[in-house]
């Protein structure tokens, strides 16, 4: 009898106990509990496991009001399945129905700030174009680390270095080194070829330094031996500026007739090209001929120089500059070809003068 007494008195005192509301202290304890549980690896993915990013917000909404909370940060690497380094990735870490962002640089490395440090695991995730987005659950601290892996969304992909052209109108004005990127996985062998040479297998990067509108071209092989269909990329790289030439004249005594000329670009076209006197511009020529003939008087010391700058499509810039210095010596009429006395008098009395 006593022993079902005490029975019955041990389930009432528990059914009051259940009966009492927790403490929202003791609500967030649980809810935080709940967050650590879920880093175990039970859950797939972020939804399943019940933290989004609104559910975050749910558990510290008036939490982080109440607290003054330090700050932390989150930094490391976005590379690809290769260890090679993405740029321009996006790192994301979610609280608080808010996060904070940051993009990672030519070195793959990224640094995200003012993190609120509290028990909440953060919700991280990294995206770039071409990418399969990767997220993990964090619970940051003052300085975490953690390095990002991304999977292309094809199999194999070319990457171009630089990554984006480096002159005007989508052309190179650098070299540019090809490489690929592709999942072991998946991909056993790639081909390629340059402007319709002999295909070759890829071993390693490949530098371009011709100047000319390549055909770059590729296709992969799995372990199964099927054959991807070709893929045609163009690349367009113009690495020389424009020529100028000058022909200059004596028509008199102490004139002089300079004609200056931009005869060619050697691949992207000129663009345009300003004439300048003492660093002044006297005049710009947007339209072939690209020419500019002028009239100069040489007077014992009067200081003049001419330059012309010859800007093509592709941003690459040639220069010429004479000086005064340069032009009373230069090219004697013609008179003085067959008459080499006459000539060197004319010299004399010319340095004389």
């Amino acid at each position: 009898m006593r022993l079902k007494n005490i029975i019955i008195y041990t389930t009432v005192l528990v059914l009051l106990v259940s009966t009492i509301p927790l403490s929202n202290e003791m609500v967030q304890a649980n809810n935080h509990d709940f967050c650590q549980h879920t880093r175990s690896g039970v859950f797939q993915d972020a939804e399943s496991a019940g933290i989004t990013n609104d559910n975050c917000n749910n558990q510290e909404i008036g939490y982080a009001e109440e607290f003054d909370l330090d700050l932390g940060t989150l930094s490391g690497f976005v590379k690809d399945l290769q260890m090679n380094p993405i740029e321009n990735a996006t790192v994301r870490a979610y609280f608080h129905g808010t996060y904070e962002e940051a993009y990672s640089d030519k070195n793959g490395y990224y640094h995200v700030t003012n993190i609120p440090l509290c028990y909440c695991l953060k919700n991280c995730t990294c995206s770039e174009d071409g990418f399969y987005s990767e997220w993990v659950l964090l619970a940051i601290q003052e300085n975490t680390q953690y390095n990002f892996t991304l999977r292309p969304l094809t199999p194999c992909y070319p990457c171009v270095d630089p990554p984006n052209p480096t002159g005007g109108n989508g052309w190179y004005i650098t070299p540019v080194n090809l490489s690929f990127i592709y999942d072991p996985e998946v991909v056993a062998h790639i081909v390629f070829r340059i402007d319709d040479e002999s295909w070759q297998e890829y071993i390693e990067a490949y530098l371009i330094k011709d100047t000319c509108v390549h055909k770059f071209e590729y296709y992969w092989v799995n372990f199964q031996g099927e054959q991807s269909a070709a893929v045609s990329v163009p690349l367009a790289i113009d690495l020389e500026p424009p020529v100028i030439t000058k022909n200059i004249q004596r028509i008199g005594w102490r004139e002089f007739s300079i004609l200056f000329e931009v005869l060619y670009d050697n691949c992207s076209g000129v663009d345009f090209v300003e004439f300048y006197l003492n660093d002044i511009l006297q005049y710009t020529d947007d339209a072939a001929p690209f020419e500019w003939i002028t009239f100069y008087r040489w007077k014992p010391g009067v200081q003049y120089h001419f330059t012309v700058k010859a800007y093509d499509s592709a941003g690459n810039v040639g220069i010429l500059i004479i000086k005064n210095s340069d032009i009373h010596t230069y090219s004697y009429l013609p008179f003085f070809d067959e008459r080499p006395f006459l000539h060197m008098l004319f010299i004399l009395l010319n340095q004389i003068s």
